[in-house]
């Protein structure tokens, strides 16, 4: 019942990478130039990879197929469900249901061929705009309106607040609304804010007001 706001916490450090991009770019770009931030960004998850490796606990589904007696499974469902009486229980086995084959063209038969078309216009458009606005809209301000990188870098820390926001907000609506009731309204209110940052002058209170509103609902509708 809490999926939605436990996957939108986890892209929540998706912002969080973006605020070390920006932060580099506005402060060292200069001094390192663009390779120093591809180091940055190869060393950081090098780093990490102690802490994946013996913070995280290996799927009990992976280990109950690999070795159905290790005692580590007992271990890791005691966490996900601390109810669960385990005692005496010594091997795990999955429970894979048998499923039949399902035929591609299936998602394109009856009232499937709508919802399937939407999906896909969702994700098409959605998607699309992440890497055309989000990845690009530094260059964009830079070569249209000759706003320089670093300047554009700090006024975009606030929309990575607004992102970060917008994640976590987000999957808490979902799992209490429904996505359906949810998400159209985030796609309504991302395309006002981002016609609505087209019209205002770059730097002022307005502006900073709409990219937040609109990191908020592309980082949702994500």
């Amino acid at each position: 019942k809490l999926r939605a706001r436990f996957i939108t916490i986890a892209f929540a450090g998706y912002s969080a990478g973006g605020v070390a991009a920006v932060a580099y770019t506005a402060v060292a770009l200069d001094r390192y130039g663009w390779q120093g931030g591809f180091w940055l960004g190869g060393l950081l998850p090098l780093a990490m990879l102690p802490l994946i490796l013996f913070l995280i606990p290996e799927s009990p589904v992976f280990q109950a197929q690999r070795n159905p007696r290790d005692p580590a499974i007992a271990a890791t469902l005691r966490k996900l469900a601390p109810d669960e009486d385990l005692s005496g229980v010594d091997e795990f086995v999955v429970a894979t249901p048998k499923r039949g084959r399902v035929r591609l063209a299936a998602l394109f038969e009856g009232r499937m061929a709508l919802a399937t078309a939407l999906l896909w216009a969702t994700y098409f458009f959605a998607l699309g705009s992440i890497a055309l606005l989000t990845s690009w809209m530094a260059t964009l301000f830079q070569e249209l309106g000759g706003i320089p990188i670093q300047r554009f870098a700090v006024f975009s820390l606030f929309g990575f607040i607004g992102s970060f926001a917008g994640m976590l907000s987000v999957g808490w609506l979902m799992d209490r609304f429904g996505h359906i009731r949810t998400l159209p309204w985030i796609f309504l209110l991302n395309a006002a804010a981002l016609v609505a940052l087209s019209y205002m002058p770059f730097g002022t209170a307005a502006f900073v007001a709409m990219l937040i509103m609109w990191q908020f609902c592309q980082a949702g509708g994500q």
